[in-house]
């Protein structure tokens, strides 16, 4: 979105200023200004997408696999075998073996 956004802002921009008449006044056309635009589009586009595909979900596991290694380390100190153990609010355990 910002990508596109920037593009469009300045384009809006040379518009405005008649800087697009003064390029094409001195030959150039429009479709020599648009491949730097769309290069960046384009990497900008494959950046977000393995942020979006690969990233995102690598942080998420990692998080998620601390998250329980935490709990299961901080949990089994006060969990006793054979018990009931309500040691967690609103939980009740109850371990057969650990």
């Amino acid at each position: 979105m910002a990508t596109l956004l920037a593009s469009l802002i300045a384009f809006s921009r040379l518009n405005e200023d008649s800087e697009i008449i003064a390029l094409r006044s001195s030959s150039v056309s429009l479709f020599q200004i648009l491949p730097p635009v769309v290069a960046f589009s384009v990497i900008s586009y494959l950046f977000a997408s393995l942020i979006a595909i690969y990233l995102f979900p690598m942080g998420n596991h990692s998080m998620a696999r601390l998250l329980f290694g935490v709990a299961r380390v901080n949990t089994s100190i006060g969990i006793k075998q054979g018990v009931f153990n309500d040691s967690i609010p609103n939980i009740v355990l109850y371990a057969n073996h650990i």
